[in-house]
C-alpha cells in the first residue's frame, strides 16, 4: 500500500546540465584564453554549466564575465553575463530584483541582441513564473523559447524541455511530459551530456509509475541507475535505486525491493546522506510489515523517527508515528496505535499535509475495527474516503473498500459488505494489487456463505485459491523459514500429548466392557497388524527382486551392448510375471489363512452372543459383529484385488455417505452433506483417491477441531470436480502444520492426480478445506 511507505518516489534528481569534466575544461580554457570577447564568452560558459550543476561559484563567475565584458564593450556577453546574475537572483529567493533586473536588460536589448540572449531571458522569465506557481505563463515563455533556441544553444534547448516536462507533470498531462522527456534523453545523449539524461529517465520512471504502468517505469528506472553508476553520480545511482526498491514493493517482490533498498542504503552511508537512509529504513519497515515480521518492521521505523527528532523535521516526524502506529494495531497495541495517531492527526492537520492525513485516518479507522467499535470505523472512513477522492488516491480507495466491507461484515450488513469487496476487488484488479484482491476475494467468499449462497461462495473461493497461488511462494518463504525449528519442537510435543490422551481413552472404554468384548477386539486388531505385516513384507519381497533385476541388467549391458534393448525387455517381463505370481500366491495365503480364521472367529463370536436383556453388552457384541463381518469383506477385496490387479466395485458417494453415517455415530458434530448432481461420474481410481483424500479430512475435524457443525459439497462441474468441506471448529495455524505426514499425504494424493488441495484455517475462526480435480488430466 501507498501509505506504508512515507518518502516513496520522493527524490527528484536536480537539473545538472553537462559532465563534471566541463567545469574542468572551461576553467582551465579560461585560465590560458587571451582574447577579451573570447574569456567573456567562456566565464559565461562556465558560470552557467556551475549554475546547473549546483556549484556555488556560479555568481562569482558570472560577475567576472560581466566585468570583462563591461571594460571591453562586449554586449552580447554583458547581456548574457546580467541574464545569469537575474537567474541567480531568482533562485536565491530574491524574485523582485530578478523581475526589475530582466524588464531593463529587456528595454536594453536591440533587435540585434535578440540572438543568443533572447532565449535565455525566456529562459529566466519563465523560471520566475514557475517560482511564482503561474504555470501557464510560465508555459509560454518556455514554449516560446524552445521555439527560438533551435538554432542556438543546444544545452538550453534541454533545459527548455526539462521545464515543459515539468509544467505537463504539474497538470497531469503525462503523455506530453513523456514526449519532452524523450527529447532530453535523444538530445543529451547526442550531446554526450550524461546528467540530463539520468534526470529525465528518472522522471520518465516516475510519470510512469503515476499511471501505474510499473513495468515501464522500472526499466526507466534500471536504465537511470546503470548511467548513473557507469559515470560515478553515486547519489544519482542511490536515488534510481530506491525507486526500482519501491517500484519491486509495490509489485510485491519484497525480496528484490530489499536488495535495491539495501544497496541504495550503502551508497547513502558512503555520502553521509542520514535523510536518504531514514526514508530507506522507512521503506524496509513498511516490506517487514507485509511480510508480519512486526518487531523487524518497528525497528526500523524508530530508527528513521530518531534520525526525524534529531533533524527536527516535525513533518516527517509525524509520519514515522504514523507508520509506528500501524504497526502497533497488528501487535494488539491498539490503543497506543489510536493515541499516537491521533496526536499525528491534530499536528498534521496544521501543516496542510492532505496525502499523510489520509493515510492516519485510514489507519485510525482500521485501530477501531480490530477493537470492535465498528461504528467509529466507519465515520473515519468516511473521512478518509473522502480525502482519497480529493487526491484520486486509487490505491489507498482499495484499502478503505476492503475495510468497509470488513466493517459491514462484522455488523451483520451483508449485502454492504458485498458491495465494498466487489468494488475493492475489481478497482485492486485494475491497478494490478494482488494482495487487496485477496482480501476483496475471501470477504466476499464469507459474505455469500452467510447470505446462503454457496455457488456463488464457492466461486469466489475458488477465484481466492488460483490468485492465492501466485503469492504462495513469496508469503510463505519468510514465515516457513522462521517457524520451521518451533513447529518441529511443539508438533513432537503436541504428539506424545496427543499419544497420551488417545492411551487414556482406550484404558477406560476397555474397563467397561466384559471379557469376551475384550478377546474380539483385540482378535480385530490382530487381524489388521498381520494384514499390513503381510503387506510390507510383500512391498520389501518385490523391492529385493527389482534390485535384483536391475544389477542383471547392468551385468548383461557391460558384457553385450548390442543385446541392451532386448535384456531390458526382458527383464521387464521377467518383472512383471514375478509381481504377478507373487500377488497371486500372497493373496492365496490371504484368503484361504486369514479368511478361515476369520470365519472361525465369526462362528465362534456369534456362539457367545449374550442375552438381547443385556442391551449394553449386546451393543458391543453388535458392534464387534459388524467390525468382524467388514474384516471379513476387507480381506476378501484385498486378497481379489492381489490375484487380479483390480479393486472390488466402488462409488464415491454411498462411500461417502457410509463414512458420514459412522461418523455420526460418535455423536460430536453434526454433518450437512450435499452433492451434485446426483451421481459423480469419475474413474474407480479417481474416487478411491478422493474419498481418501475426504476420509482423512474427516478424520483431522474429527480428532482436532472441536466443531459442532460440518458442511461438505461436493459438485461435478464441465471441466472439475470441486469439494468444499468447512467447520466451526477451533481452526489452527496452516503454516505451522504445513510439513504434517497427513497433510502431506493428502498433497501427494491430489498432484498424481494434477488437483490441488486448499486448506484456509485461522485460529478460533474454524477450517475450511477446498478440493480442485481437473476432468480434463482425469480423462487423459
Amino acid at each position: 500500500m501507498k501509505w506504508f511507505l512515507i518518502g516513496f518516489f520522493c527524490f527528484r534528481i536536480a537539473t545538472i546540465l553537462g559532465q563534471p569534466a566541463t567545469v574542468k575544461q572551461l576553467k582551465r580554457a579560461c585560465s590560458t584564453e587571451t582574447s577579451a570577447e573570447k574569456k567573456s564568452a567562456l566565464l559565461n560558459e562556465l558560470s552557467w554549466a556551475c549554475y546547473t550543476s549546483g556549484n556555488g561559484s556560479f555568481k562569482y563567475y558570472a560577475e567576472k564575465a560581466l566585468d570583462i565584458a563591461n571594460r571591453n564593450g562586449l554586449t552580447e556577453n554583458t547581456l548574457i553575463a546580467r541574464l545569469q546574475l537575474a537567474e541567480y537572483q531568482r533562485n536565491e529567493g530574491h524574485s523582485e530584483e530578478a523581475s526589475a533586473a530582466l524588464e531593463k536588460i529587456e528595454r536594453e536589448m536591440t533587435q540585434r541582441d535578440r540572438g543568443k540572449c533572447f532565449p535565455l531571458l525566456l529562459l529566466v522569465k519563465g523560471n520566475l513564473a514557475l517560482s511564482d506557481l503561474e504555470l501557464d505563463k510560465a508555459a509560454t515563455f518556455y514554449q516560446k523559447g524552445y521555439g527560438l533556441n533551435k538554432a542556438y544553444r543546444q544545452d538550453l534547448q534541454i533545459e527548455f524541455c526539462l521545464k515543459l516536462a515539468e509544467i505537463e507533470r504539474e497538470k497531469e498531462h503525462f503523455n506530453r511530459e513523456r514526449r519532452f522527456l524523450r527529447e532530453v534523453c535523444l538530445k543529451a545523449h547526442q550531446l554526450g551530456k550524461v546528467y540530463p539524461e539520468i534526470q529525465a529517465l528518472n522522471n520518465l520512471g516516475m510519470s510512469y509509475t503515476m499511471s501505474q504502468d510499473f513495468d515501464q517505469a522500472q526499466l526507466n528506472f534500471s536504465k537511470s541507475a546503470y548511467l548513473a553508476e557507469k559515470w560515478g553520480d553515486r547519489r544519482g545511482q542511490s536515488r534510481a535505486l530506491l525507486n526500482c526498491g519501491s517500484i519491486a514493493y509495490y509489485k510485491g517482490d519484497w525480496a528484490k525491493a530489499i536488495t535495491y533498498f539495501t544497496k541504495s542504503a550503502h551508497i547513502n552511508e558512503s555520502l553521509k546522506d542520514l535523510e536518504g537512509i531514514a526514508m530507506i529504513n522507512n521503506n524496509i519497515g513498511a516490506i517487514y510489515k507485509e511480510q508480519k515480521r512486526y518487531e523487524k518492521s518497528i525497528e526500523y521505523f524508530q530508527k528513521a523517527k530518531i534520525y526525524y527528532e534529531q533533524s527536527a523535521d516535525s513533518i516527517a516526524l509525524a509520519e514515522a508515528w504514523v507508520n509506528i502506529a500501524g504497526v502497533e494495531i497488528l501487535v494488539n497495541k491498539k490503543k497506543e496505535a489510536v493515541i499516537l495517531l491521533k496526536k499525528a492527526i491534530q499536528f498534521l492537520q496544521q501543516k496542510d499535509q492532505p496525502t499523510t492525513l489520509l493515510v492516519a485516518y485510514t489507519n485510525l479507522a482500521f485501530a477501531y475495527t480490530e477493537m470492535g467499535n465498528y461504528t467509529h470505523a466507519l465515520e473515519y472512513l468516511g473521512i478518509a474516503n473522502n480525502a482519497a477522492q480529493k487526491l484520486h488516491d486509487q490505491h489507498t480507495s482499495v484499502y478503505i473498500f476492503n475495510l468497509y466491507g470488513a466493517n459491514h461484515f462484522y455488523l451483520k450488513s451483508y449485502s454492504q459488505a458485498i458491495y465494498y469487496y466487489t468494488k475493492s476487488y475489481k478497482l485492486g484488479k485494475e491497478l494490478g494489487l494482488v494482495n487487496e484482491q485477496k482480501k476483496a476475494l475471501f470477504g466476499l467468499y464469507e459474505a455469500e456463505q452467510k447470505t446462503g449462497h454457496f455457488q456463488q461462495a464457492l466461486m469466489w473461493h475458488e477465484t481466492y485459491g488460483k490468485l492465492k497461488d501466485s503469492l504462495l511462494n513469496t508469503e510463505n518463504q519468510v514465515q516457513l523459514t522462521l517457524l520451521e525449528e518451533k513447529y518441529d519442537t511443539k508438533q513432537k510435543v503436541q504428539e506424545i500429548t496427543n499419544l497420551h490422551v488417545r492411551n487414556k481413552t482406550i484404558s477406560l472404554k476397555n474397563k467397561l466392557t466384559s471379557n469376551q468384548l475384550k478377546l474380539s477386539l483385540v482378535t480385530v486388531v490382530l487381524v489388521f497388524v498381520a494384514i499390513v505385516f503381510l503387506s510390507v513384507l510383500f512391498y520389501q519381497r518385490i523391492r529385493r527382486q527389482k534390485l535384483l533385476l536391475v544389477y542383471t541388467r547392468e551385468r548383461n549391458a557391460e558384457q553385450v551392448d548390442q543385446l541392451l534393448k532386448d535384456q531390458e525387455i526382458s527383464i521387464l517381463e521377467t518383472e512383471v510375471t514375478a509381481q504377478q505370481t507373487e500377488r497371486k500366491k500372497l493373496a492365496k495365503d490371504i484368503h484361504d489363512n486369514l479368511g478361515s480364521y476369520l470365519a472361525t472367529i465369526k462362528y465362534q463370536h456369534e456362539a457367545a452372543a449374550p442375552p438381547v436383556e443385556d442391551t449394553e453388552l449386546f451393543s458391543h457384541y453388535a458392534t464387534t459383529s459388524k467390525l468382524i463381518a467388514e474384516a471379513c469383506a476387507e480381506v476378501r477385496a484385498i486378497s481379489h484385488q492381489m490375484a487380479t490387479g483390480l479393486d472390488l466395485q466402488f462409488s464415491l458417494i454411498p462411500a461417502i455417505n457410509e463414512l458420514i453415517t459412522r461418523i455420526q455415530t460418535t455423536k460430536q458434530f453434526e454433518i450437512h452433506f450435499s452433492h451434485f448432481p446426483e451421481t459423480i461420474q469419475i474413474g474407480h481410481e479417481v474416487a478411491l483417491t478422493l474419498y481418501k483424500v475426504i476420509q482423512e479430512l474427516l478424520s483431522n475435524t474429527l480428532k482436532h477441531a472441536g466443531a459442532s457443525k460440518v458442511e461438505l459439497h461436493i459438485n461435478q462441474h464441465a471441466e472439475e470436480i470441486n469439494v468444499l468441506l468447512e467447520d466451526n471448529g477451533c481452526g489452527f495455524n496452516v503454516q505451522s502444520a504445513r510439513t504434517g505426514i497427513g497433510l502431506l499425504n493428502m498433497h501427494e494424493r491430489m498432484a498424481q492426480l494434477n488437483g490441488k488441495l486448499e486448506i484456509n484455517s485461522t485460529p478460533h475462526y474454524g477450517t475450511t478445506c477446498v478440493l480442485i480435480l481437473p476432468l480434463n488430466f482425469i480423462e487423459t
